[in-house]
């Protein structure tokens, strides 16, 4: 997998393939479909709040940087910080800029110690979701990329469903991400959202089909 240095040549047969896209677009959904057909899926947000609760180290960092208020009894205090982080002024754009410099070296070691320990087990293909594939300029260590795109007022309905939050939490964080534009245009392969289940897990199937016959990708 391009960029990405494993020891001892791990993974010089494995093929590495990101599921990104924009907030609420579905990825979470296509991780799903592909874990059912029996593919390792490593989700960086689950590895984010692994380390948030493991890592003293990072801990500290962010107690230093946004406050004691960041941890509650020593658990992650996800409301405070995305008050701190999401939102329209250069405060809340220097605080996410500061929150993913601790975040992602850490996340990123351990996502390639992830990969590297199913690529020992034998796994050749395996899917890597994350929302910030391009912010955090991971976009070229993959064989290829998948964006899962869906209408953005599509998006907004799902996210104020799932999380019980206001449009203007949607647009701040929407607006925190990289245009999906920019990401359509940058990606291997596109996966439309804009229906039902059905119709997704029709489209993961057809180009999973693709996927299989794709070589390594040369760098």
């Amino acid at each position: 997998m391009g960029n990405f240095n494993s020891e001892d040549n791990l993974l010089d047969d494995v093929v590495v393939i990101a599921i990104t896209g924009a907030i609420n677009s579905g990825k979470s959904e296509v991780s799903k479909i592909l874990y059912s057909l029996g593919y390792r899926i490593i989700n960086t947000d689950l590895l984010s709040k692994q380390i948030l609760s493991a890592s003293s180290e990072v801990k500290n960092l962010i107690k230093a940087n946004f406050g004691d208020e960041s941890f509650v009894n020593n658990a992650y205090n996800t409301k405070f910080i995305s008050e701190q982080v999401f939102g329209n002024t250069e405060l809340s754009r220097n605080n996410l800029q500061k929150l993913n410099a601790i975040l992602h070296p850490p996340v990123i070691d351990l996502m390639i110690r992830t990969i590297e320990e199913y690529a020992l087990s034998g796994d050749k293909l395996i899917f890597v979701e994350s929302a910030l594939i391009f912010e955090a300029g991971l976009d070229e260590g993959f064989d290829y990329i998948i964006m899962v795109e869906s209408k953005e007022e599509i998006r907004k309905e799902r996210f104020i469903k799932n999380t019980h939050l206001s449009e203007i939490d949607f647009k701040y964080r929407n607006d925190s991400q990289l245009n999906p534009q920019y990401k359509r245009e940058h990606s291997d392969f596109v996966i439309e959202n804009n229906s039902n289940l059905e119709n997704l897990q029709s489209s993961v199937l057809s180009l999973l089909e693709i996927i299989k016959l794709l070589p390594k990708k040369q760098f």
